[in-house]
Order: C-alpha cells, then sequence, then structure tokens
C-alpha cells in the first residue's frame, strides 16, 4: 500500500480487502481453525493470495508437503534445505498447515524445480498469505503504517541496501530475520547483503508493497524461544519483546548491528548508530545524525545530546522496564494496528482517567516543542536575517542558501539536534516523559548560554501547535525526498 493511500484504508477501504480473504477454510478467522483445502482445485485460498502466485505456477495443482520433502530435507539437486523436524513441532503443523498453504500449489515446480514456478521471496513476505487464516489480524495489519512504504526508498532509482533492511518486508525477511533465525551471524547477514548484485536489490524494492509484515515478526516454520510476554505462549516471534541493553544504541554502531537488535520493534525504530558529542555535531551539519524514528532510544534515555550539561539524573521511567516494552501499550489484545488506546495498552498500571491525565504531558512537551522552534528561528532571524537558517544544510527551504556551518554555533547544534530527537520519536513525552524534559531543559539552557532570549509564552491553541509540528514533519520527510531526487 502506498503512503497516499494510507487515508483511504483508515476510512473504509479495508472493508473490501479484507472481504476478498474470507476463506472456506478458515472463515477469515483470528486463528488457524483448518487450513485452506488443497483437494486439488485450489478451493479455500483467497483471490488475494492467488494474483502473488507467479505466471508458471498459475495452472499448478497440490501435491502435498511429502512431496516437497522429498528435495527440500536433503537440499537434493540444490534445493534449498528446510527443517522439517522443527516445522512439525509448529502448530502450523499439528493443524494441517501444509508447505503449499504458503508457497501455493507445487506439480509444476516438483516436475522442474525453478525459482519461477513456486511462490518464494518477495511475494512469499506479502501479508496475503497469512491472511489466508489470520483474517482479523490482516484487517488490523492494514490499517496500520507498516502495511505501507516509504516510497522515496523503494522507488529510488537506486534503492539503498542500508535502508530496504527496514523498508521493505521481503528484503528483510529473506536476508536478515530468516537468516538470523537459522542461526547466522550479523556479519554474516551483512556480508550476504553486501554481496547482492545492485539488480537483485532493485528487483526487491520492486517488489515491496510493505515496509513490515507478518513474516518480520513471527517464524511460519518454526517454533522459537521468544515467548510471549503476556501469556506466555508460542508465537513464533522472532526477537525479544523486551530489552534494556542498549549497547546497540551507541554513536557509531554499524548498520550490521543496529538492525540486528534482539528486541522486536527496536532492530528498525532506533537512531542508527547517531552520534550526538559535539565533533560529531560539528561534522555533520547536513542531517540530524540519527534516523526518522528513535523510538527505542527515547524509550531507554539514550541518544539526544547531553553535551553543555549534566548527565541526566534518571534516564528511563517505568515505560522501559515494563514487560513487553513497546507491545505491551501498542498492541493491547495482539491487535495489530498499533493504536494505543487509554481503556487497554494503560491497563493494569493506569486506570482510563489517570492514563488520560498523565496524557496531559503530551501537550506540555509539544507546546515547549515548539516553544524551543521558536527560539531557533527567533536566533535565526537576529543573525542571519532570515528565520530558516538555524536548520541542517539539506532542510533549508528551495531557493535560500545554508550559511557557512562554522558560523553556527555548538550550542544551536546542540539545540537542533535535541529538538529533531523530540520531534522524530513523535510521542512527545509519552515513551519518555523524564528524558525528553531533559534534553529540552538542555537545549534550552545551551541557547541561554549564548544569549538567546526566551519565547514568550505562547499563546497558540493545542490544535495550532499540533499543526505546527506537523507540517515541521511534513516538511522533514520533503527535505529527504528533495535528497533523493
Amino acid at each position: 500500500m502506498k503512503k497516499s493511500l494510507l487515508l483511504w484504508a483508515l476510512l473504509g477501504g479495508t472493508v473490501p480487502f479484507a472481504a476478498s480473504l474470507i476463506i472456506a477454510g478458515c472463515g477469515g478467522s483470528g486463528g488457524p481453525l483448518k487450513p485452506p483445502d488443497t483437494g486439488g482445485n485450489g478451493g479455500g485460498t483467497s483471490s488475494a493470495f492467488l494474483q502473488l502466485l507467479p505466471a508458471a505456477q498459475k495452472d499448478a495443482t497440490y501435491v502435498g508437503s511429502d512431496i516437497c520433502r522429498t528435495c527440500h530435507e536433503t537440499g537434493a539437486s540444490g534445493a534449498p534445505v528446510v527443517d522439517y523436524a522443527k516445522w512439525e513441532a509448529t502448530r502450523h503443523s499439528q493443524l494441517g498447515i501444509g508447505c503449499e498453504q504458503c508457497h501455493g500449489p507445487g506439480s509444476v515446480h516438483a516436475a522442474g524445480p525453478s525459482d519461477e514456478n513456486i511462490l518464494s521471496y518477495p511475494n512469499l513476505a506479502r501479508s496475503e498469505v497469512c491472511a489466508q487464516c489470520h483474517g482479523p489480524m490482516a484487517s488490523d495489519f492494514h490499517s496500520s503504517p507498516h502495511a505501507e512504504v516509504v516510497e522515496d526508498v523503494v522507488g529510488s532509482a537506486t534503492p539503498s541496501k542500508t535502508c530496504l533492511r527496514c523498508h521493505s518486508a521481503p528484503f528483510r525477511a529473506d536476508y536478515v530475520d530468516a537468516p538470523l533465525l537459522e542461526g547466522k551471524t550479523a556479519d554474516e547477514v551483512d556480508a550476504a547483503i553486501q554481496a547482492l548484485s545492485a539488480d537483485k536489490v532493485a528487483a526487491f524494492a520492486a517488489a515491496s508493497k510493505e515496509s513490515a509484515s507478518c513474516v518480520n515478526c513471527h517464524s511460519a516454520m518454526r517454533d522459537t524461544p521468544y515467548l510471549s510476554w503476556g501469556t506466555g505462549k508460542q508465537y513464533h516471534l522472532l526477537r525479544e519483546e523486551t530489552l534494556l541493553d542498549t549497547s546497540a544504541l551507541a554513536a557509531g554502531t554499524p548498520v550490521k548491528t543496529y538492525s540486528t537488535i534482539n528486541q522486536m520493534c527496536g532492530a528498525c525504530h532506533n537512531n542508527r548508530g547517531g552520534g550526538s558529542n559535539d565533533a560529531t555535531l560539528t561534522s555533520s551539519t547536513v542531517r540530524p545524525t540519527f534516523h526518522h524514528g528513535p523510538q527505542f532510544p527515547m524509550l531507554m534515555g539514550v541518544g539526544g545530546c547531553e553535551e553543555g550539561g549534566s548527565p541526566p539524573p534518571v534516564r528511563t521511567t517505568a515505560h522501559a522496564s515494563a514487560p513487553g516494552q513497546c507491545v505491551r501499550c501498542h498492541m493491547p489484545d495482539a491487535k495489530h494496528t498499533m493504536v494505543v488506546n487509554f481503556d487497554k495498552s494503560c491497563a493494569p498500571c493506569h486506570t482510563p482517567g489517570d492514563a488520560a491525565a498523565r496524557y496531559a504531558i503530551r501537550g506540555a512537551i509539544e507546546a515547549r516543542l515548539v516553544a524551543l522552534l521558536t527560539r531557533l528561528q527567533n536566533w535565526s532571524k537576529a543573525t542571519f536575517g532570515d528565520p530558516d537558517l538555524w536548520n541542517y544544510t539539506s532542510y533549508i527551504p528551495t531557493g535560500k542558501t545554508a550559511p557557512n556551518q562554522s558560523l553556527i554555533p555548538i550550542q544551536v547544534k546542540r539545540a537542533r539536534h535535541n529538538y529533531y530527537f523530540v520531534l522524530y520519536d513523535k510521542s512527545y513525552g509519552v515513551h519518555n516523559s523524564t528524558y525528553t524534559r531533559y534534553l529540552l531543559d538542555l537545549a534550552n539552557a545551551n541557547l541561554d548560554a549564548i544569549g538567546v532570549s526566551r519565547a514568550a509564552p505562547s499563546r497558540l491553541s493545542a490544535a495550532q501547535v499540533k499543526a505546527i509540528l506537523s507540517e515541521e514533519l511534513r516538511k522533514a520527510r520533503e527535505y529527504v525526498r528533495r535528497e533523493t531526487e
């Protein structure tokens, strides 16, 4: 789903989509009660799934998993080896979910094995495969941002191997998640990715329809050691849901490390090795040193600029140590919309009333962030005669010339780092109110040190403040898009 289609999905577009996934075997239920019928005529499979099959597979018939096993258990004729014993131990196998429920009918492939006559990556990673049985969960998923792609990444003339590790569901599934599950090291994963041809990378980018899909969080093929934090049950999770170790969030961490963090959401929602000391802020002036989703570092109280003041006395809140961390709040009742709900996400730690009251912190942080933006603009206006020239060079509006960055005091560089760190986290204090306040306090203290006057108390309404921050995020995305053109 393209980003422009998200509103359509939220307004009801998922209804006909979900209807196409209602199948005879599972009835679109939340769990695999019965596998789709593979009796030879394809009955029970969804139309959305059938559309994923390669042309050479369209007329194939079902032959059963035992036929697949003759080659894939031993690797005969160069077939990828599958550990059937691990598959047989899964709930999928016990319910009769075989190879062809996910890979499609295999008669043509069995007669002449080829990547062109069996459903494999990249389309194998599409959520429509799992939606044959997990209908309501798939409907939830399709109203979430994970069901989108960032067009600037996957539509680039030269797609980046680094970016696709988190912005392409099939690329990550095939080249990161699956190898890690098989026991490959981060070095081995990275080496294999670096060896990919430009054409291969471009093909995966072109086939990417979702940034993250079911198979980026769950394995269909084996049980894993990562049990659900809430129930202790086996949901084939690919990573831990809770991680307190922040070593992989350190400045200078390479992509092979930060893209394989063993935390379900933190493997992508991190600062991606961005530094924040004075030397880094002096040398890195084109754009912020971190990426657009530093939610996990914010949760853990690391990644902001702490120069020019004392370290934070307390880095985290109870949200960081709560079992489940991100999924505890963003997936109440296993909802895959990722939307937080006061009644369920915040319980039992907070009553709905208490949660709503604490949420007011967000409004205060938003107002403080706009006040910091105003101070930066005022400094720029006083120094350069233009309110926009405080920013990173690639963030300067078209038609304006960025000043020599040596003219930007280090105090301003520290403040703008923290401004964007809080802005890009997008929780405005909910993830970590303690660290968010600390970063804003320190940013303001740095501006105080060079005589930048404090902005007058804002008379903007809450709606106006939100509109300003939404526009700031939109402009930041536009700056990135401009760089990729």
